[in-house]
């Protein structure tokens, strides 16, 4: 009788331990499934354009033309390359996909959009002229376009907006960054809510401490499992006496209102 005591009470305490962790289990597996979700609505994007370089050359050209006379040309010297980030949103039955505003070489003619997923894996190129005919909304901040057909494959998960007045200080995030040539998923805390020129913007801190650094820019930040802000820039620190800058662990991310 003594010996079935024992072994009714060694199952009770077998099955209490693991209880006490349950819910922390609960919440771990919660938090990986919405990374995953982040990185499968993420994209890296680069805009390559040609570097024009203006040289003077001597015409060859026949009188009535001085043959001292020299004309400013311009030609392509390599490339220069921007890099950001994008969100894959469905908003109804629209795919959009939406970025930052501020392309370095955006305006200019030619050049050439290329997309990778999450893990570095190519998914398609896009001429920037096309790439500009998808645009639906920019205001500085955040750039919305009408997604490419090409990034359809990609399957992103469904993702609600947020509208700007359901984000609150306090609010933990995650945030999609770089790291090397992949994306990975980082937290934030909201830390204020403010404005920036004229539209709404939240402050984030890094709760590691990682800044967000060139590439980053158009990152989406996702709050309560939703997409709720795209990175716009960072808070940088400058030493007076040397005028050198850096990078702090606080940024500011543009809100997505919707199209």
């Amino acid at each position: 009788m003594k010996a079935i005591l024992t072994f009714v009470v060694g199952v009770i305490l077998i099955m209490t331990v693991p209880s006490l962790g349950l819910a922390h289990l609960f919440s771990h597996l919660e938090e990986a499934k919405q990374k995953q979700q982040i990185l499968s609505a993420t994209v890296m994007m680069a805009l390559t354009t040609p570097n024009w370089q203006e040289k003077a050359v001597a015409t060859g050209e026949g009188l009535p033309i001085p043959n001292d006379e020299y004309r400013t040309i311009a030609r392509a010297e390599g490339n220069v390359v921007a890099d950001g980030l994008g969100t894959l949103v469905v908003n109804g039955d629209n795919l959009l996909l939406v970025t930052h505003d501020h392309w370095s070489h955006f305006e200019d003619a030619l050049g050439t959009v290329t997309f990778r997923a999450a893990d570095g894996s190519w998914l398609a190129d896009m001429d920037l002229h096309d790439f500009k005919g998808h645009i639906r909304s920019r205001d500085g901040g955040m750039m919305v376009l009408t997604a490419p057909a090409m990034l359809k494959s990609a399957v992103p998960v469904e993702a609600a907006a947020l509208q700007a007045n359901t984000l609150q200080t306090g609010d933990r995030g995650l945030v999609a960054q770089r790291a090397g040539n992949r994306i990975v998923v980082n937290e934030a805390r909201v830390i204020a809510q403010a404005e920036k020129q004229g539209r709404p913007v939240v402050r984030l801190q890094s709760l590691d401490g990682q800044a967000v650094v060139g590439g980053d820019s158009g990152g989406g930040v996702w709050v309560h499992g939703c997409f709720a802000a795209a990175m716009w820039t960072t808070v940088m620190m400058e030493n007076r006496a040397t005028g050198v800058q850096r990078a702090t662990d606080v940024s500011i991310a543009a809100v997505y209102q919707g199209i």
